[in-house]
């Protein structure tokens, strides 16, 4: 992509504000950065091949959305290196346009991030992306009710559910809800009932783990999971 059309997608998609306000932006971020109202203007007009931002723009733009220009300009399309400087709707937004992650947050016993929600949890750490292509996230399973398929102290790998994408049933799923006392989330493989996702979960004795839709914060599909002594398995 060029230049000036990267700085025109986060101005209008990510952050829906004019020139002189995105200017603001950037240089509440750093002072140093050439993102004058004129010169945010004038990056429109230069070619594929010309990337004159300047390092102090590029350092701006990856720490507010954690986007690298100079990868962005060059390659194609934009490329995302810490998805965490990003509300979660607006990964969904990247994604949509194809998006280049590079790498992907790890939770230790947050809860996940949803729809709505202004920013991402602090990660423990970022995992290249290639380790589990699919997953945007992986988290932390904090008991041992889908053992062995997954292990308490295992992260889990997953992905926000596509637009059309139904849940389907008998598939490993993990759902962010509300609950009386706070916000939880649970892992298990899906059932339907009306407006009611089950998550049943393999542990014996253990009861169907029922959420109403109206207490949902995000469906997640498991792509993946990594275990201390099994590695990743996708």
């Amino acid at each position: 992509m060029k230049l000036g059309e990267v700085l025109e997608f986060i101005r209008t998609a990510i952050e829906d504000v004019t020139y002189k306000e995105f200017s603001e932006i950037i240089k509440e971020a750093n002072p140093d950065a050439k993102a004058s109202e004129s010169t945010l203007k004038s990056y429109k007009s230069l070619r594929a091949d010309q990337i004159h931002c300047g390092a102090e723009l590029s350092k701006a733009i990856e720490s507010l959305y954690g986007i690298d220009l100079y990868q962005s300009v060059t390659d194609d399309p934009i490329v995302v290196v810490d998805p965490t400087k990003l509300k979660p709707d607006n990964v969904q937004l990247l994604k949509g346009v194809g998006a280049t992650f590079q790498k992907f947050p790890l939770f230790d016993k947050h809860i996940p991030p949803f729809n709505g929600q202004e920013k991402y949890p602090a990660p423990f750490c970022l995992l290249p992306s290639v380790l589990c292509e699919e997953a945007e996230f992986g988290i932390q399973v904090l008991d041992n009710n889908m053992a062995p398929i997954i292990n308490k102290g295992d992260y889990a790998f997953c992905r926000q559910l596509l637009t059309d994408e139904k849940i389907r049933q008998g598939h490993l799923y993990l759902a962010s809800f509300d609950k009386p006392d706070g916000r939880t989330f649970k892992i298990g493989k899906a059932g339907l009932n009306g407006k009611e996702i089950s998550l049943v979960q393999v542990k014996p004795g253990a009861k169907p783990a029922r959420i109403q839709e109206n207490t949902l914060r995000g469906v997640y599909k498991v792509v993946g999971r990594y275990s201390g002594e099994a590695g990743i398995n996708q």
